[in-house]
């Protein structure tokens, strides 16, 4: 590729065209990791071992506990199949931000129950993260 510049040639190097785009894919790479692996841990294989610590620090039934981890996981069916009309709505970026918050509030939530009424609410924000 050729550039001229007041009358003049000169040769364009590969470097230059280089250092004025930027590759933003291993940020995509790196970005999508983070949240599959909080995601994923957290809000997929994270209360079954809740199960068993809530039920060996509170003293509550197993069946409460395994109530409250059903009714996490449907939120989260119940969310997830609304995604792509809040996508259009607010976008992938303001709603991906929102979940992982959600999921934030939900696990602490999860930590800090002292009532099974609170457990209970706070699986609803963990499952729609």
């Amino acid at each position: 590729m050729r550039q001229v510049v007041l009358g003049s040639v000169r040769p364009v190097t590969a470097t230059a065209e280089k250092r004025h785009t930027a590759f933003y894919g291993w940020r995509v790479v790196a970005a999508a990791f983070v949240l599959a692996a909080f995601g994923w841990g957290m809000g997929f294989y994270g209360p079954p071992v809740f199960l068993r610590v809530l039920g060996d620090t509170r003293g509550w039934p197993l069946p409460l506990i395994s109530t409250a981890v059903t009714v996490h996981f449907l939120a989260g069916a119940l969310s997830g199949a609304s995604l792509a009309v809040l996508y259009r709505r607010f976008g992938a970026a303001t709603i991906t931000k929102a979940a992982a918050v959600s999921l934030a509030v939900g696990i602490a939530g999860w930590a800090a129950a002292q009532a099974p009424w609170q457990l209970f609410i706070a699986v609803l924000f963990s499952g729609a993260g």
